[in-house]
């Protein structure tokens, strides 16, 4: 876990280290939109909420990110 956290850190200031990221993370969004459209197809979400999967992933996954790599109790 700790090579994660190392490439989530440092790839803000080194680009071959960015494009790692990218190969890991980068998808993500498309995934999660994915998800969200499945949803709002069986009626569990309003439409237009597949239009926000980048900022929803980086509001949920973030935070489990943080807890998991800092081992921060949740408050």
């Amino acid at each position: 876990m700790s090579v994660i956290a190392t490439v989530i850190e440092r790839a803000d200031r080194d680009e071959d280290v960015r494009r790692i990221r990218e190969a890991m993370f980068g998808r993500t969004g498309e995934r999660v939109a994915e998800a969200l459209a499945a949803a709002v197809e069986r009626g569990e979400f309003r439409p237009g909420i597949e239009d926000h999967a980048t900022e929803l992933a980086s509001h949920i996954l973030g935070p489990l990110y943080f807890h998991r790599f800092t081992g921060v109790p949740w408050s």
